[in-house]
């Protein structure tokens, strides 16, 4: 998209062939995506946009929940971290979201997102741990309200100092999503937690919500939870060492192809060529993939 090679040009002093090789791959797949599936709205995109008039974060943030149809009893299942990231991919990607998985340096990119009314992407670089890439994910797509490509690095993740006003609305509107303040205030209620023993109490929280204890922490000040003394305390702590989990090394070559991809556009590629709209060739084409995979 125009938006975007503007974006990309103004940095491109910064960025490594690996990451330019991840964005031509997105704005590929988004261009085979129309051509094969046609340009109609994203009806889940359309519904989001209009959300763009709210000032309130909070109430924005409910209402992508509600849109997204997400279940909290789910959500706060104890899970191994990869799953929770999986858990929010699929979410998103159900209502007509591509989301990629390549590897890039993370000091140049955290994610990014490529808006379009009918084919959206967002990707998330492998080479982060999964948290980090949990709240880019949600962080990208609150940028779809705004109609708005955008590279997510660690200027503008997580920081509610930035000068720019639509990076702020989309980290609120993030932790929103991620830790809505009826669930929390819930999960603090059930299990008991005054937060006088802190250091304890916030971690239980980051594991009850599967996240990083940065979002917690965050949400826990949003709230009137803890006072500005004590965020900044562990905040000083948590901002350069947002990493709880080892990434994944190795693994199945189709899970890492499905990632790569996104599971959804492969699934669509594969639905159209069992219903005759395009031959074997250009499946094979379009997924970049040789005849022996895909049987």
């Amino acid at each position: 998209p125009a938006k975007f090679r503007k974006l990309i040009d103004l940095r491109a002093g910064e960025f490594t062939p690996d990451t330019i090789l991840a964005i031509r791959k997105a704005v590929r797949i988004q261009n085979i995506a129309r051509d094969v599936f046609g340009d109609a709205d994203n009806k889940f995109i359309s519904q989001l946009r209009k959300l763009s008039t709210i000032s309130d974060y909070e109430e924005i943030g409910n209402k992508i929940l509600s849109l997204l149809e997400v279940d909290f009893e789910d959500v706060t299942r104890n899970k191994y971290v990869f799953e929770q990231l999986n858990y929010w991919k699929k979410i998103v990607e159900s209502k007509g979201i591509y989301i990629l998985e390549l590897g890039f340096p993370t000091d140049e990119a955290k994610g990014f997102a490529i808006y379009d009314d009918a084919v959206p992407v967002i990707v998330l670089n492998t080479n982060d741990y999964p948290n980090p890439r949990i709240f880019t994910l949600i962080h990208e797509l609150s940028h779809f309200i705004y109609g708005r490509d955008v590279i997510a690095d660690e200027s503008n993740i997580l920081n509610f100092q930035s000068d720019d006003k639509t990076e702020i609305a989309c980290n609120y509107i993030a932790g929103s999503i991620l830790v809505p303040t009826s669930v929390l205030d819930q999960k603090l209620l059930a299990l008991n937690l005054d937060l006088t023993n802190f250091d304890t109490d916030l971690e239980v929280l980051g594991k009850v919500f599967n996240i990083s204890r940065e979002v917690v922490l965050r949400r826990l000040l949003i709230n009137k939870k803890i006072s500005q003394g004590i965020f900044e305390l562990h905040n000083h702590k948590f901002r350069h060492n947002y990493r709880e989990k080892p990434k994944a090394k190795g693994g199945n070559f189709y899970i890492k192809y499905l990632k790569n991809n996104s599971r959804s556009f492969v699934e669509n590629i594969l639905d159209a060529y069992r219903i005759n709209r395009i031959d074997y060739s250009e499946a094979l084409d379009y997924l970049s993939i040789k005849s022996e995979t895909l049987t």
